[in-house]
């Protein structure tokens, strides 16, 4: 059973030396606009639109110089214990952790992306109901509808923990305006902040290895080497290891506790929660401030003269926010038009960017059950998360050891293919949970077998979509549909790796075991492999693409992250990279300290 409480906006920090001018406003807010009687009203060199791992980390590194002033606007409540956070199992109501605190606590929902003959979604439930996951689900995306972030820390209060340097060609693949070196540098000093661990319980021990040691043996007989996977990022073909977690004393060690924390009573910045910013409010692209909807309506948020906007709030909807400020496709013009919105978009006022939301992708992924035979210690072997017994749950309370210092995946390896026509390198990751994915309705093991799951993941697929408004008014991360698979190469590429892999399975006593038949799942693997993977496709939330920052003109945004034809509006998240590689929790938390570093440029040549 678990107890729930509210999500109360946080205490905010001490007022400061942030830059005040006099306006007429309404109410005694900062918040206020309305003219009644003349107060003192905050301005802020820096808006950061977007509470997640890019935009506390950009808002963290700024606030360091306390010349520097920055209010952060984040559309969901509290996460995590130090945040103010109060959704605790009752477990641990000793403690104070929330679930958000329990690396083993399976908070992201997994999605199958499965088209029936009206396009719909059809759910695959992971974890808590959906009366709690809507308290941190985003309610103004349609589509992908298990994008769950609208929390402080965003993706990374809720993910796996799962922490990856990117390999140095990586900058390279995506044309990153700045150098691998550059980046390495960038990684060193987030890292000053929070550390990253390969085994996450306090007792040194690594818990469910019959699955790691039972993919080690089939892996090594295709030359596969065992590797500590951080340590040699470049290493990203053939190997396997276990799996590095931002975990730090058997709880999560997030940005909205290590960055967060740094800086919460800093004279120079204040936190806002529950505030949706609707729009940033500009002339010919140069932001003054933005508006933001609150409990109390709508408010805004000025600029100082030199000022800048950070738009942070993620791949899919970092879009959305400079679509409804009047930038963006022209073929989005007209629709964003007719919006209600606080401000009106008139035609003469709109700026152009036609790579806006184009390049939508997400890292595809299918889950495959895998049955092991003979097994002679099963309670060694895997670990259930999904039903964490009672021992253990004190185990981690009392000592914070055990499974539930992690997140479920015991093994991480990764190999590479080529497409034997064009010669592409297709990068591929396996991600092991020690115990069977729910509701998948397959038969029941022997008493000496074992059932687990490999996730198959290509972290860089040719599949792209499109984020933006439909003519219904409604706002989609993946309007034509197109995000998984539209490419032949992408599919045929995967079954060709996942038979590799059953293969190599099968010379160690474990066989796949496949979900039975179902009237929107009609494919059957050994005829029609490619089919059986486009309707058992998960979503990853793995998102870019959206806002590619590069030198090239024709980018949504400029080497220096700066929204095209705009001025002071910059994109500091996910969405500038153009292709996956790894998890992206790692990148997108670097792409935030890139962020301070072009605006604190920008602050600086203003002056």
């Amino acid at each position: 059973m678990t107890s729930y409480g509210t999500l109360p906006l946080l205490n905010q920090p001490k007022k400061s030396s942030i830059r005040t001018v006099l306006l007429l406003v309404c109410a005694m807010s900062v918040w206020s606009f309305w003219p009644i009687s003349p107060v003192v009203v905050e301005k802020y060199d820096v808006i950061v639109v977007g509470g997640g791992p890019a935009g506390l980390v950009t808002a963290e590194f700024l606030t360091r110089d306390p010349l520097v002033s920055v209010l952060l606007l984040e559309a969901g409540g509290p996460s995590l214990q130090c945040t103010g956070g109060t959704l605790v199992p009752e477990y641990a109501q000793e403690k104070g952790w929330t679930l958000f605190d329990i690396p083993g606590i399976v908070l992201m929902e997994t999605v199958l992306f499965l088209k029936n003959v009206v396009g719909e979604y059809a759910h695959v439930a992971f974890g808590l109901s959906e009366q709690f996951k809507n308290q941190w689900k985003m309610d103004t995306l349609s589509s992908p509808e298990n994008h769950l972030a609208k929390i402080l820390g965003g993706s990374s209060s809720i993910n796996a923990a799962l922490y990856f340097r990117t390999p140095d060609a990586y900058v390279d693949q995506i044309r990153w305006p700045q150098s691998a070196l550059e980046v390495k540098e960038g990684f060193d000093e987030i890292e000053k902040m929070f550390g990253w661990t390969e085994c996450p319980s306090m007792d040194g021990v690594w818990y469910a290895q019959g699955v790691y040691d039972t993919l080690g043996e089939a892996l090594a007989l295709n030359n596969y080497s065992q590797y500590n996977i951080n340590l040699n990022v470049n290493a990203k073909h053939k190997v396997y290891g276990h799996p590095p977690f931002t975990v730090k004393h058997g709880l999560r060690d997030s940005p909205a506790k290590t960055f967060y924390r740094a800086m919460e009573n800093r004279p120079n910045f204040k936190l806002q929660l529950k505030s949706t910013v609707q729009q940033i409010i500009h002339t010919n692209g140069h932001a003054t401030g933005v508006i933001a909807t609150t409990s109390s309506g709508n408010k805004e948020a000025m600029l100082t003269e030199r000022g800048a906007v950070v738009v942070s709030t993620g791949s899919l909807l970092s879009p959305r926010l400079l679509l409804q400020s009047g930038i963006g496709h022209p073929n989005q013009q007209h629709i964003v038009m007719s919006l209600d919105l606080p401000q009106s978009i008139e035609k003469e006022n709109w700026i152009e960017n036609n790579d806006l939301g184009q390049h939508a992708f997400d890292a595809h992924q299918v889950a495959l059950t895998f049955r092991t035979s003979d097994v002679m210690n099963k309670s060694s072997f895997g670990f259930d998360y999904m039903h964490p017994p009672s021992p253990v749950l004190e185990q981690l309370v009392d000592w914070r050891t055990g499974p539930m210092t992690s997140s479920n995946p015991v093994v991480i390896a990764y190999e590479n293919l080529y497409h034997p026509k064009t010669n592409r390198q297709f990068q591929f990751q396996l991600s092991v949970f020690p115990h069977v994915m729910p509701n998948l309705n397959i038969t029941e093991p022997l008493p000496a077998d074992y059932d687990w799951t490999i996730c198959f993941t290509l972290n860089n697929p040719e599949s792209r979509d499109i984020a933006g408004f439909f003519p219904n008014k409604s706002y989609s991360g993946s309007m034509q549909g197109s995000m998984y698979w539209s490419s032949n190469h992408d599919v045929e590429m995967m079954a060709q790796f996942m038979q590799h892999i059953i293969d190599l399975m099968a010379k160690v006593n474990t066989k796949p075991v496949f979900p039975a038949i179902t009237d929107f799942q009609s494919a059957n693997w050994t005829h029609d492999p490619t089919t059986w993977i486009k309707q058992h496709t998960l979503i990853t939330d793995h998102f870019g693409g959206t806002c590619i920052a590069s030198n090239s003109k024709d980018s949504c945004s400029d080497g220096n992250f700066v929204v095209r034809n705009t001025t002071n509006i910059f994109v500091g998240d996910g969405s500038l990279v153009s292709e996956g590689s790894v998890n992206p929790y790692g990148f997108v938390m670097y792409t935030g300290y890139q962020t301070s570093i072009h605006v604190k440029k920008y602050l600086t040549k203003v002056i």
